[in-house]
């Protein structure tokens, strides 16, 4: 028999116990719906130091043709680590505690230090492979507060490297060479890159010149023909200045943006993902109220394939006769 006050609370318990189960996970991380009029807050952490984010060239239009002007609908909150990655943690609370609406990171490093800031307000990450890195549980469903674009490097990676050992044969050394982040984000962030070239049997080492003298020490521990250094957050000028030093010692230069071949180098591969069409219609959904646990990461839509005629003639490489016809642009 059952009228007890034993009873009744165990049927509270069992109530209770069924309305938590109901309610999905990460359901307390949707941002409320969007009311017109009012202003969103966005909260961006640059990797970087500020006066080298600002002189970038920013183009607002893709997230403008959504409704989300900066100063009228949008305030983009704003912290830089100054090259300091040490300060990712405390930037990531910093702007947790400003009680924005959405936080948008980059990078693996990044995103692990606003998982740990907050559970409540929606990330949009682009970064690589977030189910294996603890950020979502499936692709399809994260499942948590973070969702974004998915940067498919370990895939991408393995074709660079196939790309680099068909014009190079023989490449026996790989120098990775960054001017905007330091030798431990590089490393971190370069994980699928280094592991294809190792697996291909290529040694990888990472560098951070500062000046010319170091650009030298790196060209000087390259063999000849047999080497490649790979261009990571490296502007176009100071890939041009590479150049000139590297070619005439038949040392390749290789990389991800395309623009690159137009400095000196002699192809560059990437898939594309944060197109910004892309990423703006990402943070739309979740400004918007969009619930981050059921927002699908998405994957790269397409690879841009990029050489240089004249930087493989100055490095007297013969480039493969596929190549012209795969390359999505030709330069020199």
């Amino acid at each position: 028999m059952c009228g007890s006050r034993v009873c009744t609370m165990d049927v509270l318990r069992r109530s209770l116990v069924l309305a938590i189960a109901a309610v999905p996970f990460g359901a307390a991380a949707q941002t409320p719906p969007y009311v017109a009029g009012t202003k969103r807050r966005l909260g961006v952490v640059y990797l970087a130091q500020r006066s080298f984010i600002e002189s970038l060239p920013y183009d607002a239009r893709p997230l403008a043709a959504l409704g989300w002007v900066e100063g009228q609908t949008l305030e983009k909150v704003k912290r830089y680590t100054e090259d300091d990655r040490s300060r990712l943690d405390a930037l990531a609370r910093e702007l947790a505690a400003e009680r924005v609406d959405v936080l948008l990171s980059s990078g693996v490093p990044c995103t692990r230090a606003m998982q740990k800031a907050t559970r409540s307000i929606p990330i949009c990450a682009i970064v690589d492979d977030p189910v294996g890195n603890g950020f979502a549980r499936s692709m399809a469903r994260p499942g948590g507060n973070i969702t974004g674009l998915c940067e498919g490097y370990a895939e991408s990676s393995e074709k660079e490297i196939e790309l680099l050992r068909a014009a190079i044969p023989g490449i026996q050394r790989l120098a990775i060479v960054s001017t905007g982040h330091d030798e431990a984000y590089v490393r971190a962030n370069s994980q699928w890159l280094i592991k294809a070239a190792n697996n291909a049997g290529i040694a990888v080492e990472v560098y951070q010149p500062k000046k010319r003298a170091d650009v030298d020490a790196i060209l000087q521990a390259l063999p000849s023909r047999k080497s490649a250094i790979y261009l990571r957050w490296t502007g176009g000028e100071e890939a041009e200045r590479l150049a000139e030093l590297a070619n005439p010692r038949r040392i390749a230069l290789v990389g991800q943006e395309e623009d690159l071949v137009d400095h000196g180098a002699l192809m560059t591969y990437r898939p594309v993902i944060a197109e910004k069409r892309q990423l703006a219609s990402m943070l739309d959904r979740l400004l918007r109220g969009g619930n981050p646990a059921e927002i699908p990461f998405e994957l790269p839509t397409r690879s841009v394939f990029a050489i240089n005629r004249k930087a493989a003639a100055a490095l007297g490489i013969t480039l493969p006769n596929d190549f012209l016809v795969r390359a999505d642009k030709v330069a020199g």
